[in-house]
């Protein structure tokens, strides 16, 4: 299907939820069979119902051969997506088998959202964004756009595929903001003394 009539399509039925088409374009989703059904094509799928009520959900476990990576960056280093960012919203939390996780949103110069996941400072994966969920990509959607740095109220974000409880957040430019900065070193030293060098 055409993304560009699809999007007509869904802001007519939508007109006042503007937040999904940029979570849409954010996450570079396409429509599959209608532009109510849109996907990454990494097993993750945003449907808006006939009552307008949308819903992001994980298909069966896709195979490698079934998915098709449409971001040249998706398995990109943390560090080079960095590079190509204009902007991050970062999260400390917690997990009973990880330990302490950092999640990274990356707005990319190109305006698309990319992702990584970290534990203990390791880095671990970039997810789809799409897998952040509908809850947590309305937030991140509110905050892409706000130039001063801020930190964030933790409990708008949720982690789908982690069981994790967010403790901190926080928005900013890139490269970062010094009293962000700060203020993640006093958080947790040890996580942000790994994550901040990334984000130079």
């Amino acid at each position: 299907m055409d993304i560009d009539k699809s999007l007509v399509s869904l802001r007519a039925f939508i007109p006042d939820d503007q937040e999904v088409v940029q979570i849409i374009q954010l996450c570079s989703l396409y429509p599959t069979n209608s532009w109510r059904h849109w996907t990454d094509y990494l097993g993750h799928n945003l449907v808006i119902t006939e009552n307008k009520k949308v819903v992001v959900f994980k298909e069966h476990p896709l195979a490698p051969v079934e998915k098709i990576i449409t971001d040249i960056y998706h398995k990109s280093y943390p560090q080079q997506l960095a590079q190509i960012s204009k902007r991050v919203v970062i999260a400390f939390g917690e997990e009973d088998k990880f330990g302490d996780v950092c999640l990274i949103w990356f707005l990319g110069k190109d305006n698309k959202l990319r992702m990584s996941l970290f534990s203990k400072g390791q880095w671990i994966d970039n997810p789809p964004p799409l897998s952040s969920g509908v809850k947590t990509l309305r937030f991140i959607v509110k905050h892409l756009g706000v130039e001063q740095p801020e930190s964030l109220d933790s409990k708008y974000v949720q982690s789908s595929f982690l069981a994790c409880k967010i403790t901190k957040i926080w928005g900013s430019n890139l490269p970062m903001d010094k009293n962000i900065k700060l203020d993640m070193l006093l958080q947790n030293s040890i996580l942000a003394s790994k994550i901040l060098p990334i984000l130079v």
